[in-house]
């Protein structure tokens, strides 16, 4: 171990038998048992919320959590000698969730199910940045963003591959982005208000740690309230763009937490809309937008051809997916 992580592992009351550096964090194995120690650069009200709703969960009888443990004095945060700021988390053996396995794919999605059916017991918990925007307020920001990428690439005259290729398929993923959130124009105000509660917040495969039976939910710092399907959603949208938009895959999702959370009509319809949107090519746009336009990595272009070569795939879904489910599209 080196010495920054020493230092914060000192102010713990365990006793370190070994580490490892590990994705984004320094692992140790302790006489309590395996603990991460991660930099900290969030909120301290703000990671005081999210271990006080890992407590309430625990409470409540979800313990698979990578639970933060206060240092001696009590404190989230500890501070190596240049205070720079660490938290240290329980954490566990296991594989990330392989989206390409259905069996993964099902037990991510039953967790999910226990943790959002949980989750609505709960007292409410006050916390920075409650609530994220609706869905209506997201598609919309969503598309107002691509056409400001749209209108950045006109004026700035650049004419790379990555900029042609943007330009040729615009105006076709721009009206997927439309129609979603003309569906969701459509909705009455009631509708946005079902399934609302807690939100993990960043609910991908990530997250998401299994050991044979069972799951592990990791990373609760992002937690917030909205409708919880969104959760459902991030994980999904994942898992179909790895399995081509393959309507079994949905189907087995939905029947796993449908298992312990009832899949509701409203449910069904805000997860059509959802999907109506081009989230892969907005997300790739974006870093587009937000990246330094004098190198362009090869990859975002491969990734751009790529969610291109999956369109056509994806509507085919929606096709399937709404008359499966008597959600055809509202003209």
């Amino acid at each position: 171990m080196n010495e920054k992580h020493k230092e914060v592992a000192d102010q713990y009351d365990v006793i370190v038998e070994s580490s490892y550096r590990s994705r984004g964090c320094y692992k140790i194995v302790t006489d309590q048992g395996l603990m991460t120690i991660t930099p900290y650069n969030g909120s301290p009200l703000r990671l005081a919320c999210e271990y006080e709703l890992q407590k309430k969960l625990m409470g409540a009888g979800f313990l698979e959590l990578d639970e933060i443990m206060p240092n001696r004095e009590g404190g989230l945060i500890s501070y190596d000698k240049y205070r720079t700021p660490f938290i240290m988390k329980h954490s566990f053996e296991g594989k990330e969730c392989n989206l390409k396995e259905e069996e993964d794919v099902k037990k991510a999605c039953e967790n999910l199910a226990v943790f959002h059916k949980i989750c609505r017991n709960l007292e409410e918990i006050q916390v920075e940045n409650r609530e994220t925007p609706s869905v209506r307020q997201m598609l919309f920001q969503k598309n107002r963003e691509l056409k400001r990428i749209r209108n950045y690439i006109k004026k700035s005259g650049r004419r790379t591959a990555f900029e042609l290729t943007f330009t040729s398929c615009y105006e076709s993923f721009y009206g997927d982005g439309e129609q979603a959130l003309l569906l969701a124009s459509k909705q009455k105000d009631d509708f946005w208000k079902r399934g609302y509660g807690i939100c993990h917040g960043s609910y991908h495969q990530h997250n998401v740690l299994i050991h044979g039976e069972q799951v592990f939910l990791m990373n609760l710092g992002q937690f917030h309230y909205n409708q919880q399907i969104l959760d459902f959603y991030n994980l999904m949208r994942k898992a179909m763009e790895k399995n081509q938009y393959e309507l079994s895959c949905l189907e087995s999702g939905i029947k796993a937490y449908d298992h312990i959370l009832s899949f509701s009509e409203e449910d069904y319809r805000l997860l059509f809309i959802l999907f109506s949107f081009p989230e892969k090519f907005w997300k790739i746009s974006n870093q587009y937008y937000n990246s330094k336009k004098c190198f362009m990595p090869p990859k975002n272009l491969e990734k751009l051809q790529k969610t291109i070569g999956q369109n056509e795939k994806r509507r085919e879904f929606l096709e399937i997916f709404s008359k499966k489910y008597g959600l055809e599209k509202e003209e």
